[in-house]
C-alpha cells in the first residue's frame, strides 16, 4: 500500500508519509468511531484528527493510574491538549495546552481542576508531563470557581497578579460608549450597577436599585447617597476635645475662591485651595496617588462648629460689657 511506510529501523509507521517523526505520523486526517491510543496523539499542521464517536460525540481523555486514591497527587497534567510549534528540528515550542490536574491528596472530584496555560519546548517523539514545566495561566476548580493567575481560586472568579485590573470595553467609541458591572438577586432583578454612562459626561456611576450605598468599611462607613457616616462613640478611642482657642482666626483666614478645573474649564465651581488649608488645618489635607493635594470637605464640619462656639463666648463677653455699660447710663 503506498499509503503506509515501515521505518524498520526506528520502528515507527508512517500514514501518508515516508519520514515519520513518531510511532504513529500520520499526514492528513485522522477520523476514528473508536479509537484508543496509549501515549499522545498529535495532528501536524496540515493534519485534523476526528474522534466523533466517543459516548456520543464526546472525546474521551483518560490518565490509567492515578484513580483518586487518598494520598495520590500528580503537579502536572495527567491528560489535556496541547497546541505548539513544530521547529525543523522536531521540538515543539510555543507551547500551549489544557490538561487535568490532581494537586491534593483527596478522593472526588475537588480533588481535580483543569488548566490551561504553557510549557517548555518538548521533544515530538517523547512528550512526557513528568519532566516538562508546565506554567498555569488559567484554572477551574470541580466547584466552578475560576482562577486567572492562581490554581487555587477561593471565589468564582479569582485573579492574582502583580497589578491586576479589568477592561470592559464598548464597540461603541465617545460618548455613546457605555459599560457596567451589573449586580442581581436570584431572580435576575437587578440591584445596582457601577458603570460609564452614555453621556456626553462621561460620569462614573454607583447604583442602588432598592437600598443605601455605602462608602468605607466597619467602624467608618458613609452613606454614599445620603451623606451620613458612623460616628459612634462605641467605635472610637483616644477621644479629645477638638483644637483649643484660636479655631475662629484660623477660619477667618481662610479664603472662599471661585475657579475652573483647567480639564474641565466650561463649569465655574466655588471651594477653597488645598495648600492654604493646610496651612491652618493640615489634617484635613491628604496627598493623592500622583501628589495632588484633597481638601476633606465633610471633615471641615469640626472646626466650624468649634468656630462658632468661640463666636458665641465672645458674644456673651460682649453682651455682659454692653449690659454693664446699659447700666451705668440709666443711673
Amino acid at each position: 500500500n503506498s499509503n503506509l511506510y515501515w521505518d524498520d529501523t526506528n520502528k515507527r509507521l508512517g500514514i501518508g508519509t515516508t519520514a515519520p517523526n513518531a510511532n504513529l505520523d500520520v499526514d492528513g486526517k485522522v477520523l476514528g468511531d473508536d479509537l484508543i491510543v496509549s501515549g499522545n496523539i498529535s495532528a501536524g499542521n496540515t493534519s485534523n484528527v476526528f474522534l466523533p464517536g466517543f459516548d456520543d460525540g464526546w472525546f474521551t481523555c483518560a490518565h490509567r493510574g492515578y484513580d483518586g486514591s487518598v494520598g495520590d497527587t500528580h503537579p502536572n497534567p495527567d491528560c489535556g491538549f496541547l497546541m505548539s510549534a513544530l521547529a525543523s528540528d522536531q521540538t515543539m515550542q510555543h507551547n500551549f495546552y489544557m490538561g487535568l490536574v490532581k494537586d491534593t491528596a483527596s478522593t472526588g472530584m475537588s480533588a481535580y481542576r483543569v488548566d490551561m496555560g504553557y510549557t517548555s519546548s518538548l521533544d515530538s517523539e517523547s512528550t512526557s508531563s513528568e519532566t516538562e514545566t508546565f506554567s498555569p495561566i488559567m484554572s477551574l476548580r470541580s466547584s466552578g470557581n475560576v482562577g486567572i493567575g492562581t490554581t487555587a481560586p477561593d471565589h468564582p472568579l479569582h485573579i492574582y497578579d502583580a497589578a491586576p485590573f479589568i477592561t470592559l470595553q464598548d464597540t461603541a467609541s465617545g460618548s455613546s460608549a457605555a459599560a457596567y458591572i451589573r449586580f442581581a438577586d436570584s431572580n435576575g432583578t437587578r440591584t445596582g450597577y457601577v458603570g460609564d454612562a452614555a453621556t456626553s459626561n462621561s460620569h462614573i456611576y454607583i447604583s442602588s436599585d432598592s437600598g443605601n450605598i455605602y462608602a468605607g468599611g466597619t467602624g467608618g462607613s458613609c452613606y454614599v447617597n445620603t451623606g451620613g457616616c458612623s460616628s459612634d462613640e462605641r467605635l472610637k478611642e483616644d477621644i479629645n476635645t477638638l483644637y483649643e482657642e484660636g479655631t475662629l482666626e484660623k477660619i477667618n483666614n481662610l479664603r472662599p475662591v471661585s475657579y475652573r478645573w483647567k480639564k474641565h474649564p466650561e463649569k465655574t465651581h466655588v471651594g477653597l485651595i488645598a495648600q492654604e488649608v493646610q496651612s491652618y488645618f493640615p489634617e484635613l489635607v491628604e496627598e493623592g496617588d500622583e501628589g495632588y493635594l484633597t481638601v476633606n470637605y465633610r471633615n471641615m464640619v469640626a472646626p466650624l462648629i468649634k468656630a462658632v462656639q468661640e463666636l458665641k463666648v465672645q458674644n456673651e463677653a460682649q453682651q455682659v460689657e454692653i449690659d454693664a455699660l446699659k447700666a451705668q447710663l440709666k443711673k
